[in-house]
């Protein structure tokens, strides 16, 4: 059986598309003066690029201060680490005498697995980061047979995480992934059943794909499948 990522009948999945550092400077509340404070930045990592949702990942990082003429590390700052947007279980460290820290996130969205988020002081202006982390649909699947006569109906059942998302069923026909059941969304609980009816003899190779949470815009949660053969005689 093979899992893995990949783009509706196509072979590949989408290639990395690295995202650099942003730093935002805060604003003053109305009323206030501007207070100039030196801009900051931070520089992320990750473990890993490519997880299955709800893994965890260690995010590791360097916050620093521009002082006019080079970029100096910022210690005993307070950032918060976060795992997705909204994350109640976001990490709040302090970087040490290098302006480093390293923590470790549960990865619930696609670029938001580790981002890191410094609110500022009176020295020096909001900054935040976001790494490369891709975050995918976890799949399971089960046919209720392995070997079926033409004609006869497999049920194809299983899970996926997190919750509803689309899911088809697709053969390959030796060119090419070709969809051969209508998208159906899962349950709350992520749980999902598909039907399908082959018309010829052979090994049919198989997979079930869902299509993640935001199929528009591929972000959040992304596509992914699980294959099996079933021999049909």
């Amino acid at each position: 059986m093979y899992v893995g990522p990949g783009t509706p009948g196509a072979e590949n999945g989408p290639g990395p598309d690295f995202a650099a550092p942003r730093a935002v400077a805060a604003q003053p509340s109305p009323g206030e003066a501007a207070i100039e404070r030196g801009q900051t930045r931070i520089q992320v990592t990750t473990s890993d690029g490519y997880v299955p949702f709800g893994q965890r990942v260690v995010a590791a990082g360097v916050l620093e201060g521009w002082t006019g003429s080079a970029w100096v590390p910022l210690p005993g700052r307070d950032v918060t680490v976060s795992g997705g947007p909204d994350d109640p279980a976001a990490r709040h460290v302090v970087t040490n005498q290098g302006g480093a820290y390293a923590t470790n996130v549960e990865a619930m969205y696609s670029f938001e697995a580790g981002r890191a988020h410094f609110a500022g002081d009176g020295d020096w202006s909001e900054s935040f980061s976001h790494p490369f982390v891709q975050v995918h649909a976890r799949l399971t699947c089960s046919p209720s047979d392995a070997v079926v006569p033409v004609g006869r109906e497999v049920q194809v059942s299983g899970k996926v995480v997190p919750g509803p998302m689309p899911v088809w069923l697709e053969c390959h026909d030796g060119t090419g992934w070709h969809r051969v059941t209508e998208p159906v969304l899962a349950d709350d609980e992520g749980r999902y059943a598909l039907a399908y009816r082959a018309d010829t003899a052979g090994v049919l190779r198989m997979r079930v794909w869902t299509d993640g949470t935001d199929p528009g815009s591929r972000s959040g949660v992304l596509p992914y499948f699980r294959e099996f053969t079933l021999s049909v005689g």
